[in-house]
């Protein structure tokens, strides 16, 4: 039962990341997107997903 909750909540994580990442717009002129955040930034605000950007070299940005 625990594994099932723990894949439920998962599921819906990501649904609703899924659901965010379509709906953003442009910011100042610069295309966002929602990412996953590397783990340093986890740790420090307790999320593992976030608004932001993806730098030339492939490295995800977080704004805010």
């Amino acid at each position: 039962m625990e594994e099932t909750t723990k894949a439920l909540v998962d599921s819906f994580e990501m649904i609703v990341v899924h659901t965010c990442s379509k709906n953003i717009q442009l910011f100042a002129g610069m295309p966002m997107s929602v990412g996953p955040l590397p783990e340093d930034y986890r740790k420090a605000w307790h999320v593992r997903f976030a608004y932001g950007m993806y730098y030339q070299d492939g490295q995800f940005a977080p704004c805010g």
